[in-house]
C-alpha cells in the first residue's frame, strides 16, 4: 500500500477539460436516475460542448434548469428523461424556453460525481 502515497489525482486534469467554459451543478430530482445520475450527485458541465442528438444537456426551459437527453426526431428535438416517471418534453414556439426561436442550452454533461453519501434504499 505505501508504494500509492506518493500517487495523486487531480480531478480538474482528469474531469475539466476547457476550464473557461466549465461549470459545476448539483443534481436536484430523480428524472435522470435510470442513467445512474441521481439526486444529490455533481455534474460538470462544459459549456463549450456542442448540443448532439444523445447528449446529456442542461437546459433552461419554463423558468427552470434541467438535465435531460436530447433526442432529435425528424425535425422535432425532445428533452428525454430517464425515468418512467417523467414525460418527455417536445421543444416548439409554446414552451417557453425559447429566446429568439432558440431553446437555452446552458452546456453539456462531461462527467458526473456520484454522492455515496446519500440515502437511496427507499
Amino acid at each position: 500500500a505505501e508504494e500509492y502515497l506518493e500517487l495523486s489525482l487531480d480531478l480538474n486534469k482528469e474531469l475539466i477539460k476547457h476550464p473557461a467554459a466549465t461549470f459545476f451543478g448539483r443534481v436536484k430530482g430523480n428524472s435522470m436516475q435510470d442513467v445512474g445520475i441521481y439526486d444529490g450527485d455533481i455534474l460538470i458541465i462544459d459549456k463549450s460542448l456542442m448540443p448532439f442528438d444523445g447528449a446529456k444537456a442542461v437546459c433552461y426551459i419554463d423558468g427552470e434548469f434541467t438535465l435531460k437527453t436530447l433526442r432529435k426526431v425528424n425535425n422535432d428535438l425532445w428533452l428525454m428523461p430517464a425515468n418512467e416517471s417523467y414525460k418527455p418534453i417536445k421543444i416548439n414556439e409554446d414552451n417557453t424556453s425559447f429566446l429568439n426561436n432558440i431553446l437555452a442550452i446552458d452546456g453539456v454533461e462531461s462527467a458526473v460525481i456520484v454522492d455515496f453519501t446519500g440515502d437511496y434504499i427507499e
